[in-house]
């Protein structure tokens, strides 16, 4: 099984997906790239990996929930 990831990865990929609507995606390169450009994280590429990862599973949870309704 996988390492769980830390709760403050899951309150800041929350907090971005609200900040810039529609900036991410589903895509895990997509969102690594807009993390880069937003200047999010540069002291820690471990991390900005992780939270592009988050984000992607958060977005599909969304969509989850979405089609579930």
């Amino acid at each position: 099984m996988g390492k769980t990831k830390g709760h403050y990865l899951r309150v800041i990929a929350k907090a971005l997906q609200e900040k810039y609507l529609g900036a991410f995606s589903e895509d895990y390169k997509t969102n690594h790239e807009k993390l880069k450009e937003l200047g999010m994280l540069s002291y820690s590429k471990e991390a900005r990996h992780k939270l592009a990862g988050e984000i992607v599973v958060e977005i599909r949870k969304a969509h989850k929930r979405e089609e579930e309704e």
